[in-house]
């Protein structure tokens, strides 16, 4: 008991000095993290925003230089205000650049200076204007009042931009210290947590010399039974995910002809939708012409039935004619009786009253061949109307069975259409059968590799187990 309670100990003083040097290398990193957030928090509050207000006056003056350029081409003096206000713009973000660098010891004055000739060239803008209000853009004042301008102008745009690359430099310099200054500590740490790892290791190594070899030969033993399990069941391991890698890799492939096959019977599916759609119009132009036919017969059927009427009416005019012919011919025979009785005195009566008799007679012939006609045409428009009524007949069971025609070619669409969708939808379950058959043939590849690299690793095993074991036997094998 003694002896367990003593290897405890030293087991505990390599834990204690390896955990103790571990938290050391923490607690230098932590304290270099802290140091290193102070200083980042310092040039983000200082460098970075004198950059950006750097980088915004020299917005401002280029916006002040286009407004003088605007108020010398226009002659709008308004603009020389719009000028002053964009360097009074300036002068506050170069104020305030100032104020953020004086902070760390750094020199103000070129920046006072740049802010100075920023409004010694506002005041020098309204002179150049006014001179060339007062002598033209001719005079060799406005010339070289102007060249003397734009020289001034160039120079404090130069100025503002170096002011925003100094503080861009400083950020970086200042970043690339910081993380140098957190790479050497993070060395120290490392290096004091070599050193103590080294010594603990050299520790560990006399302890288990003296004090541990003995119960490790034993597990030793163990170990090399555990060892040649791990290795069976690896091998096992290894042959299982081979042939799922096998099978997934055929269950791709029948997948993917499965996938073809139903997109092509997608796409002639489709088609055939179309085809139906186009047949339903054709079907749709059809019973529209069958509706059109039959309102025509029926216009027909009314026609033949008014044609009918007035064949009635005619034959019963040529009745009345051929009565009046009749009575016509009968007074033409009187006036002649009469005429013969008169002798000569009624002679040209008699031809008179021959005329009309004879006139009486064609008349009488003439209206009975019409009203032979006339009946004849009535049989026929009877007939015709007769004919016309089956003809309409044949035209609704044609309409009808064109409507039929209609509803079942839409219920065709309408099914191709749902069976498109099925088969979309079974396309898209396939694709996604398909993504993950391909996933699990890669885990079952990696398995596979990683049961071949734990094969190597039980054989790795072995041997540190049997280096072990001779090393307890003291080098005897």
């Amino acid at each position: 008991m003694n002896r367990t309670i003593s290897i405890s100990a030293k087991i505990g003083l390599v834990v204690l000095i390896l955990v103790g040097s571990f938290a050391t290398s923490v607690t230098i990193n932590v304290i270099n993290g802290i140091r290193q957030n102070v200083e980042i928090n310092a040039v983000a509050d200082i460098r970075v925003p004198a950059a950006l207000e750097a980088q915004a006056a020299s917005h401002d003056f280029e916006n002040a230089l286009k407004l003088f350029e605007e108020a010398i081409l226009n002659g709008e003096e308004d603009n020389l205000d719009l000028v002053d206000e964009a360097i009074d713009e300036l002068q506050i973000k170069l104020s305030v650049i100032t104020e953020r660098i004086s902070a760390v010891g750094v020199d103000t004055i070129p920046i006072i200076t740049t802010s100075q000739r920023a409004v010694n060239y506002a005041k020098d803008a309204r002179a150049l204007f006014e001179l060339i209000l007062d002598e033209g853009f001719g005079s060799p004042k406005v010339g070289e009042a102007s060249r003397s301008l734009n020289a001034l102008g160039e120079s404090i745009s130069n100025e503002l931009l170096g002011i925003r690359e100094e503080n861009v430099m400083e950020t970086k310099n200042s970043l690339e210290g910081i993380n140098q200054r957190a790479e050497n500590f993070w060395k120290l740490g490392l290096i004091i947590f070599g050193v103590s790892l080294f010594f603990s290791v050299g520790l560990a190594l006399f302890l288990v010399r003296f004090s541990i070899l003995k119960p490790l030969l034993n597990r030793c033993v163990h170990l090399d039974s555990l060892t040649d399990d791990i290795k069976k069941a690896a091998d096992y391991f290894k042959s299982a995910s081979l042939a799922i890698t096998n099978g997934a890799a055929q269950s791709a492939g029948h997948i993917e002809d499965s996938s073809s096959a139903l997109t092509e019977m997608a796409s002639l599916t489709e088609s055939n939708a179309d085809r139906a759609q186009n047949t339903k119009k054709i079907a749709e132009s059809a019973r529209d012409s069958a509706d059109k036919g039959t309102q025509s017969m029926e216009e027909l059927s009314k026609a033949m039935s008014a044609i009918l009427d007035s064949s009635e009416d005619i034959s019963k005019i040529v009745g009345s004619i051929d009565e009046l012919a009749f009575q016509t011919n009968i007074l033409a025979l009187n006036a002649a009786i009469e005429a013969a009785s008169a002798g000569e005195a009624g002679a040209g009566f008699a031809v008179v009253a021959e005329e009309v008799r004879s006139l009486a007679q064609r008349s009488a012939e003439a209206a009975q061949n019409t009203a032979g006609l006339v009946k004849e045409a009535i049989t026929r428009s009877a007939e015709g109307s007769d004919i016309t009524e089956q003809v309409g007949e044949k035209f609704e069971a044609i309409v009808g069975a064109v409507h039929t025609v209609d509803l079942e070619i839409a219920q065709i669409t309408l099914a191709c259409q749902e069976q498109t969708l099925g088969i979309s939808q079974i396309s898209n379950g396939l694709n996604q059968l398909e993504a993950m058959t391909q996933e699990h043939s890669k885990l079952s590849q990696k398995t596979s590799d990683r049961a071949r690299s734990l094969n190597n690793m039980t054989g790795d095993l072995s041997e540190i187990s049997t280096a072990f074991n001779t090393l307890a036997k003291g080098g005897k094998k």
